[in-house]
C-alpha cells in the first residue's frame, strides 16, 4: 500500500510542476509583411517554436467533432505533410460560430482555403 502512495505523490508532483510552468501556453504570430508564421509553445523541459513561410501552408483546416468527447479546433494543412499543425488550444471549447469565424478569417489573411465545413 505504501508504493501506491508514493506513486500518487510522485504523479501529484507532476501534475503541478506542469501547472506551475504553464505547460502548452504560446502563442502564434502571423507576419504579412515578411510572409511568415511563427508558433511557439511551453514545452516540458524546452519552449518548442516553428517557422513557416505562406507557401508552405496549404489550406486552414477546421476539425470539428461533436458527441461525447467534442473538439473544435482551428489547424494549419502544411505542404507535403500529413498531420495538421494546431493552432487552438486543446482544452478550449469556444462556440461553434466563433471557430468558423475565426478559421475563415485566418483563412482569408493567409490566402488559401478553408477544409473541413460540411
Amino acid at each position: 500500500m505504501g508504493a501506491y502512495g508514493v506513486i500518487a505523490n510522485l504523479l501529484n508532483i507532476y501534475l503541478w510542476y506542469l501547472v506551475f510552468i504553464n505547460f502548452g501556453s504560446g502563442y502564434n504570430f502571423f507576419d504579412k509583411d515578411s510572409q511568415s508564421v511563427e508558433i511557439k509553445r511551453k514545452g516540458l523541459f524546452k519552449d518548442i517554436e516553428v517557422k513557416l513561410n505562406f507557401d508552405e501552408i496549404k489550406s486552414v483546416k477546421l476539425d470539428i467533432s461533436e458527441g461525447f468527447n467534442p473538439r473544435r479546433r482551428i489547424a494549419l494543412v502544411l505542404k507535403g505533410r500529413k498531420k495538421a499543425l494546431p493552432l487552438s488550444g486543446a482544452g478550449e471549447l469556444k462556440p461553434l460560430l466563433q471557430v468558423e469565424e475565426e478559421g475563415a478569417r485566418l483563412a482569408k489573411f493567409l490566402n488559401v482555403n478553408l477544409e473541413g465545413l460540411k
